[in-house]
C-alpha cells in the first residue's frame, strides 16, 4: 500500500514549484553556458555537456560543504578535480 502525504493534494506547492523552476532555469542557463564554452574549446558535445553538469555539481556541492566547515578545502578540491577532468578531455 503507497504511503500517503498528511498534507492535502488540493493545496497546491506554488512556493516551492516556483523556487524550483527558478533554480532549474539558472542551473540550466549555467549548464548551457559552459558546455557551449566547453564545445567551442573543441571537446565533444555529448562529453562537454557532462563535464558542464559534473563542475557544477562539483562545485555547488563544494560551496556547502565549504559554508558547514568553514574551510575552503572542498572549494579547491572541486576546483582542482574538475580542471584536471576538463584538461584530460582537452587532451582527448
Amino acid at each position: 500500500m503507497p504511503v500517503r502525504s498528511r498534507r492535502s493534494h488540493s493545496r497546491s506547492p506554488a512556493p516551492a514549484r516556483a523556487l524550483r523552476e527558478a533554480c532549474a532555469e539558472v542551473f540550466g542557463g549555467w549548464i548551457t553556458l559552459a558546455t557551449d564554452q566547453f564545445i567551442e574549446a573543441g571537446i565533444d558535445p555529448d562529453r562537454a555537456h557532462e563535464l558542464a553538469i559534473a563542475l557544477i555539481a562539483a562545485l555547488e556541492g563544494a560551496f556547502v560543504l565549504s559554508r558547514a566547515l568553514r574551510s575552503t578545502g572542498p572549494v579547491e578540491i572541486a576546483g582542482a578535480i574538475t580542471a584536471d577532468a576538463v584538461r584530460a578531455a582537452l587532451d582527448d
